[in-house]
């Protein structure tokens, strides 16, 4: 998912989500002594491609029914489609200001055929839509085309190939567009074009930013908790993103489904194709459980990774409380638990401190008052500034253990954010840590601006133990 939703064309700054303002750019070229062309369909202009094969061009009088409305524009599908499968039958005008049609009006539209790139990131590739427009209505309260079924019983889109036609660019003159197994070319077959999911399956949360994946009923390979597997060579072609361009996205979560109709116009942003809803879907709950586990048995060790995010003494105590019962609920009170994200004493203040006593004394305090066992902790402050994450956090991992079952810390002086650990010959020559906690390699340029991992010499009933906590630079932007 991407951490952006798509501001409408033109509009500037997406003040509802803090997005990347979406900016045009120049127009291409025009087709150099071409002129004004009449008598073409939306289907025309679309072309079995990824770029209009009218880019460029001045089109005169498109006919079509307006299907829906946008703060800066409106959506326009042809009521007399064509019978091939590879040219959409819709096509967004970008009006500038709120356009002065309604939906059901029948309209020809005169204006420049523009391939709009979003953010100008050469990243992204582009819609086609009719620029400059001239709008004339000639009908009111016609009949809108139904929207276009996209799954069992409609169109449905290719289960694992994304691409199989082009080496690099599918925009590139030449490239075989293949709808019926390229992902990128079945929805770019249906740009613009409205659009059906019956009963809809939610394969991940909705996000701070209004988007919400979804695969239409009965897409494969799925999870046991109802998301989408993600394989070597199936980068989940099927799904699509619900956005709350038009229309208020619900709240939903993996495993959840929209029963009935979800209806959107298909978009594209950020790397990513968009179903713009008309309406609120509704949501029928999977009753997602978080997950949990036993609680280990006596000669068992149990050790668990747990990210904090942004844990800080200024958070909210009902955060430290939630945190502190998944620990002791969920993960059973491991012996041993690698935290990710703990921020120093101070959270996001970038005030130059870098410990996190307070930060990880107030979660101890938390897990003992939700009935958890007494943990203690080890950890080494970062250099300030040098770890990453939100900007003053001074963000680090750190182990939190419990001694009550049999495990114990080997304390090894000298650790610091800048002394890179080894591993040396002890007695009878077991390795032993030259520090512990000990960091691994600070200095090298892999962990620039990302944490160190951290090792630790443990004892679990007499026997060695040693542990690394990592948590590498975040891959979500």
């Amino acid at each position: 998912l991407s951490n952006t939703t798509a501001a409408l064309r033109g509009a500037g700054p997406d003040t509802d989500n803090n997005a990347a303002d979406f900016t045009a750019g120049p127009p291409l070229p025009r087709n150099s002594g071409r002129e004004p062309e009449r008598g073409l369909r939306i289907h025309d202009i679309q072309g079995a491609a990824h770029r209009s094969p009218k880019a460029g061009v001045q089109v005169v009088d498109v006919p079509g029914v307006v299907a829906v409305v946008s703060r800066n524009g409106f959506w326009f599908q042809d009521p007399a489609p064509d019978a091939d499968p590879a040219t959409s039958e819709g096509l967004f005008v970008f009006t500038s200001a709120a356009p002065a049609v309604a939906v059901g009006d029948a309209v020809t539209v005169t204006g420049t055929v523009t391939e709009f790139r979003p953010g100008n990131d050469p990243r992204n590739l582009t819609t086609t839509e009719l620029t400059a427009p001239t709008v004339t209505v000639t009908a009111a309260a016609q009949p809108v085309p139904a929207p276009t079924l996209v799954g069992p019983g409609g169109r449905v889109p290719p289960g694992a190939v994304v691409e199989d036609d082009a080496t690099r660019d599918v925009e590139a003159a030449g490239v075989v567009f293949d709808p019926a197994n390229d992902g990128l070319d079945f929805w770019e077959s249906l740009e613009g074009t409205v659009l059906r999911l019956d009963d809809a399956d939610v394969v991940g949360p909705t996000s701070g930013f209004g988007e919400l994946p979804v695969v239409a009923a009965g897409a494969t390979v799925r999870t046991s908790r109802g998301g989408i597997v993600l394989r070597a060579g199936d980068p989940n072609p099927e799904r699509v993103i619900l956005d709350d361009v038009l229309a208020r996205v619900p709240s939903a979560n993996v495993g959840d489904t929209l029963p009935g109709a979800t209806v959107g116009v298909l978009d594209y942003s950020f790397a990513n194709y968009k179903l713009l809803v008309t309406s609120t879907p509704t949501v029928a709950s999977g009753q997602l459980q978080r997950e949990g586990t036993r609680r280990a048995l006596p000669p068992e060790l149990a050790v668990a990774t747990f990210n904090v995010e942004n844990l800080d003494p200024g958070d909210s105590q009902a955060k430290f409380d939630a945190l502190a019962g998944q620990i002791v609920d969920n993960l059973a009170s491991p012996d041993l638990v690698a935290l990710e994200e703990v921020q120093d004493d101070t959270g996001p203040t970038n005030d130059g401190v870098v410990t996190a006593e307070a930060t990880l004394t107030k979660l101890a305090a938390a897990i003992r008052a939700a009935g958890g066992p007494a943990y203690t902790w080890r950890q080494i402050d970062p250099v300030n500034l040098a770890d990453g994450g939100e900007p003053g956090g001074n963000i680090r991992v750190a182990f939190l253990f419990r001694t009550d079952r049999g495990l114990s810390f080997v304390d090894r002086p000298g650790g610091t954010a800048s002394t890179p650990v080894e591993v040396l010959a002890g007695p009878f020559g077991k390795p032993v840590l030259s520090v512990s906690p000990g960091r691994i390699a600070p200095a090298d340029p892999a962990w620039q601006s990302s944490r160190k991992p951290l090792a630790g010499e443990f004892r679990w009933h007499r026997q060695p133990l040693f542990v690394v906590a990592n948590h590498f630079a975040s891959k979500g932007g």
